[in-house]
């Protein structure tokens, strides 16, 4: 089974292929996310041909779902449903704090991922068989929120640990940092237990998961309130 696999969550991000026998092969992409669609379709080519295979080639695309970078995760998911479109594969997506939790080891394992204005996009997890089992739905909570559902056992992990690292530092295990980043070679393992139980996305459907709007949509809602009162 031949599948790429696109991690756009966060400024940085990667592609992956994965190939049956064989170990991933991942690029990175730009550090600005903003360049993530000017550089995603020529890095597919370029990661695809380096494995001696077209596009067509390619039996499912696996994408990044969110929480994460509003602009990083539509280029993704746009991205993905077109080359699924194109050549006729299914598209599957991985919730983001999952593949970050599927990176690390532990008996309870947290996931932060920086929602900004100081607060965290937070998920809790407890290893699976086959995939990190979710315990609840992911929620934005502020730091000291989240410091409380820590455990002198959790593992804790997420992107905002590069921000956030000292505030839970003495509340929990901080997993290595080689680990914080979801990785797209995660997402495309993911995907590949995912396409084998049938958990395949509906392009028509399928949406970023952002958990609540930009601030500039929030303060465009504001401003329309306002000019009604």
């Amino acid at each position: 089974m031949n599948l790429l696999a696109v991690e756009t969550s966060g400024r940085s991000g990667g592609i992956a292929f994965l190939r049956d026998g064989h170990e991933p092969v991942e690029r990175n992409l730009a550090s600005d996310g903003r360049r993530h669609a000017q550089t995603l379709i020529a890095d597919a080519d370029a990661l695809l041909r380096r494995s001696g295979l077209k596009p067509k080639d390619t039996d499912c695309v696996c994408v990044s779902e969110g929480p994460g970078s509003f602009t990083g995760l539509r280029v993704g998911i746009v991205f993905a449903k077109t080359f699924g479109w194109i050549n006729k594969c299914p598209v599957v997506s991985i919730p983001t704090l999952e593949a970050c939790a599927a990176q690390v080891e532990g008996t309870h394992i947290c996931v932060v991922s920086d929602a900004q204005r100081g607060e965290v996009f937070f998920g809790e997890y407890l290893p699976g068989p086959k995939r990190p089992q979710a315990i609840s739905a992911v929620e934005i909570l502020s730091i000291d929120a989240a410091r409380e559902r820590l455990k002198s056992t959790t593992t804790l992990t997420g992107p905002a640990l590069t921000k956030y690292a000292s505030d839970f530092a003495e509340s929990c295990v901080i997993a290595d940092e080689a680990n914080w980043l979801p990785r797209a070679a995660t997402i495309g393992r993911l995907g590949q237990i995912a396409l084998e139980t049938g958990d395949i996305a509906d392009p028509w459907k399928l949406e970023p998961f952002y958990l609540r709007r930009s601030a500039a949509e929030e303060n465009k809602q504001q401003q329309a309130t306002k000019s009604k009162a």
